[in-house]
């Protein structure tokens, strides 16, 4: 997937501006002290509203201000591309 924004995190009462990445099976956070790695696996509840997404995972939710990446990155994470369709193998 790779993709990759600049947006603001809060998790925890903290808040920071930094870069998000959508990896392939981990939504990553660096920015000022907040740094977040969250496995798709571990992921309970994913929602996208208002520009915001919200992932909750066993240590609490986590919301990026994403904007109108947010619905597409959702997406992404509860329908994750096989490695078929990442190769670009498509049916006859």
């Amino acid at each position: 997937m790779g993709a990759e924004a600049t947006c603001t995190a809060t998790f925890k009462g903290k808040t920071a501006s930094g870069k998000c990445r959508l990896e392939t099976e981990t939504l990553q956070f660096r920015g000022g002290d907040l740094r977040l790695s969250i496995p798709f696996k571990q992921m309970s509840k994913v929602a996208a509203r208002g520009g915001t997404l919200s992932v909750t995972f066993p240590d609490g939710t986590a919301s990026f201000a994403l904007g109108t990446a947010a619905p597409v990155w959702a997406g992404k994470i509860q329908h994750p591309p096989s490695r078929l369709q990442k190769l670009g193998v498509k049916r006859e």
